[in-house]
């Protein structure tokens, strides 16, 4: 089913890594981890060809994006954050980066049971002075061109160059440490969201 269906290459499978990753980095010791790019192949054939990172025609596929987006929130200080009424299938991830200062916080949506957007409200700790947030979104509309132009709609003889490939930047504010202490997030369904803090 998961070849069939091009699991491999859509936002959820994107968010199940995240969700993956997240829970990871929760064990002690772990310092580094791959994620392995397999085949160049057409995904339509099947098989290990849908199982890629980037497609024939350089398509940047849902989780490709998201390991983009793992790059700029990963700290070597783990943050603590804390959030109201957290359901299941929810997976936050926040660390700080002690050189350049930068926070970064993951919320993946990860779960068959996850079919609706949730609304979350974080408290992250240690957000002080003035900072610069930029949020990333990988979700079935955003960032995932098998979910978008290149799926289950495109020719079946061809994979398709898709309309957007990268990493999407929802937004990009400066404001104040009190403002982004709390703050309010949308979750979509079978999603992954990056918010990055600046200095």
């Amino acid at each position: 089913l998961w070849t069939d269906d091009y699991m491999h290459l859509k936002a959820f499978c994107a968010a199940y890594t995240s969700a993956y990753i997240a829970n990871l980095l929760t064990v002690s010791g772990v310092e580094v981890f791959a994620y392995s790019h397999i085949a160049y192949l057409n995904p339509r054939l099947g098989g290990y060809a849908a199982t890629q990172l980037i497609g024939p025609n350089n398509e940047k596929w849902a989780p490709y994006n998201v390991m983009e987006g793992w790059q700029m929130v990963l700290g070597d200080e783990r943050l603590t954050v804390s959030a109201t009424d957290v359901p299941p299938g929810i997976h936050i991830y926040a660390g700080k980066d002690s050189v350049t200062g930068r926070i970064g916080v993951m919320l993946a949506s990860y779960g068959w049971a996850n079919r609706t957007t949730r609304n979350l409200r974080l408290h992250l700790t240690g957000m002080t002075g003035t900072k610069r947030l930029r949020r990333y979104l990988v979700d079935p509309d955003h960032s995932s061109p098998w979910d978008n132009t290149a799926g289950p709609n495109s020719s079946p003889d061809a994979v398709g160059l898709p309309a957007s490939m990268d990493l999407e930047e929802m937004e990009d504010v400066t404001d104040t440490g009190p403002h982004l202490r709390d703050i309010e997030v949308t979750v979509p369904k079978w999603s992954t969201q990056f918010l990055v803090f600046d200095p």
